[in-house]
């Protein structure tokens, strides 16, 4: 069956979802990017578990503002009160009634896991690749300078090609051009706000990830979980993906962009929390 794309209003805040086996049996597999990503980050992913049985239902979401989903109102701040709602409103419209298997990359995790932490009954299983949660987790550079008010902004105007190319490879020297390529053309200017919103409704990190990240913890006990971190990432450091306190598969040569680099490992490690 050909994936549906369509986008969802929940609540006037609209949402584009890829979904592969709409209204089946299949057990649900989401997964949710981060920045500057969008659906297309878990190809290669959904491809190699596509033949797994049984089967399996993957529903790939474009976050407010990213990818083909608008830019959400201002009212949406990528914080816990915004997205956790947004998401059970999401998955009731999608129909999901069995719980899901959960697997998420960079700032798909602060995104995310706030909704996981307050509903592991309907999580099978979880899998983070490469994300900050932590409050020792500190600010790579771009994320310092999109924080600040009017450099963030400057910035943004700086954006190229060249540059997109440069960093995301410099991040993950593994990425093909043509990946680096699409994630330059969806880097609309309402793409380029919504980034600069996420980052600086996330200013006091140390604060909110220490809130979200004990009561994660708590929940790990009860669903299976892995971790896939890129050994040679350089804006999230190694030390990051024990903090999550379950199995940690470490890809020596992968960099941030492990779902790209080593999807065999992530589809590997989703049939290992729903086994």
């Amino acid at each position: 069956m050909s994936p549906v794309s369509r986008v969802h209003d929940v609540d006037g805040v609209r949402v584009h979802v890829v979904d592969t086996h709409p209204g089946s049996d299949a057990r649900p597999v989401f997964l949710l990017h981060g920045n500057p990503d969008s659906h297309t980050l878990w190809d290669d992913v959904v491809r190699l578990l596509s033949d797994d049985a049984p089967p399996l239902r993957f529903i790939r979401p474009d976050m407010p503002g990213f990818g083909s989903s608008p830019e959400p109102p201002e009212r949406f701040d990528y914080l816990s009160d915004s997205t956790t709602p947004l998401w059970t409103g999401l998955l009731h419209q999608l129909g999901i009634d069995q719980p899901l298997t959960v697997v998420l990359h960079d700032f798909g995790g602060p995104w995310f896991l706030p909704w996981v932490s307050r509903n592991p009954n309907q999580v099978r299983g979880l899998v983070v690749c490469d994300s900050p949660y932590h409050p020792t987790f500190q600010w790579h550079v771009w994320a310092r300078i999109w924080r600040l008010p009017w450099v963030g902004e400057l910035s943004t105007r700086f954006y190229s090609r060249a540059l997109v190319r440069w960093e995301m490879r410099r991040g993950s020297k593994g990425l093909p051009l043509e990946y680096c390529d699409r994630i330059y053309e969806e880097m609309t200017p309402a793409m380029q706000r919504c980034v600069l919103r996420t980052y600086r409704s996330h200013g006091d990190a140390e604060a909110i990830f220490r809130a979200e990240s004990a009561r994660l913890n708590t929940v790990l006990q009860q669903i299976p979980a892995r971790v896939v971190w890129g050994g040679k990432d350089p804006y999230l450091p190694i030390d990051q993906a024990h903090t999550f306190g379950v199995p940690v598969e470490l890809v020596d040569d992968a960099g941030h962009w492990t779902p790209v680099e080593a999807p065999e490992v992530v589809a590997q490690a989703v049939r290992a929390v729903m086994a």
